[in-house]
């Protein structure tokens, strides 16, 4: 028996261009997909998903995502992904050409991996944390529990600055944007806007953040805050 390569069943699956994405959407972690999607120029659809009434919790929306968490991306196949991180490494994995992920040969893969998962593990849950366990006033943790949320996330901010300040220059592989870019921009502007890092703490970050949050990609995605403002982008797209 011959068996195909590896390679030729990964050409195969990720064959691009991918036929038009559906993307389920509400401000917050569906922002770095939408970036994502902004930066390879492939045609999508973005669906509000009205998370105050309670609609991602709904027998429909738990169909594609059984989780009841937003975002997560339908393909035209009637596949779904969810977990933000995983449809931003799938997305820049499917087009290769684009250039935004590090070949498996590449010795870059294994720190873009690295970083990947440290902010959909760690960096993630932390500002989630923070924002709304820690800054809930009727918050039930310990103090010491408190302390070490807060112990934890100056060291993530410390590893985050060490990260950005050691890039040989605006980006973290140097002059050429990854999709590992867009999430820790993303992460990063969260954080800021949440009060959570500062110029005098982390100023490589914070100016990392604020470079990143100028590209066109990220102005249009961080534009989007209600149903309409996603009604009237789909419309200019048709």
């Amino acid at each position: 028996l011959i068996y195909p390569s590896y390679q030729s069943i990964q050409d195969q699956r990720l064959a691009p261009p991918l036929a038009m994405l559906k993307l389920h959407f509400h401000p917050g972690a569906a922002y770095k997909v939408l970036v994502m999607m902004e930066e390879l120029g492939i045609p999508y659809e973005i669906q509000w998903v009205d998370i105050p009434s309670g609609e991602q919790k709904s027998e429909s929306y738990r169909a594609k995502n059984p989780l009841g968490k937003v975002p997560c991306l339908e393909l035209e196949s009637g596949e779904v992904i969810y977990e933000s991180s995983a449809i931003v490494e799938f997305l820049a994995d499917a087009y290769p050409d684009k250039g935004f992920a590090p070949a498996v040969s590449d010795k870059n893969r294994a720190r873009y991996l690295k970083l990947h998962y440290l902010m959909a593990a760690t960096v993630e849950k932390h500002i989630w944390l923070n924002t709304y366990v820690l800054g809930d006033a009727e918050c039930k943790l310990s103090d010491a529990k408190k302390t070490m949320v807060s112990s934890e996330w100056s060291s993530i901010e410390k590893t985050l600055e060490s990260e950005v300040t050691c890039c040989e220059g605006p980006f973290l592989f140097g002059d050429t944007v990854s999709s590992l870019d867009f999430s820790l921009g993303f992460s990063a502007s969260w954080a800021k806007y949440m009060g959570m890092l500062d110029s005098e703490r982390t100023p490589k970050l914070v100016e990392y953040s604020e470079r990143l949050q100028k590209r066109a990609s990220f102005e249009l995605a961080f534009g989007l805050r209600k149903r309409e403002d996603v009604e009237a982008l789909n419309g200019k797209s048709v």
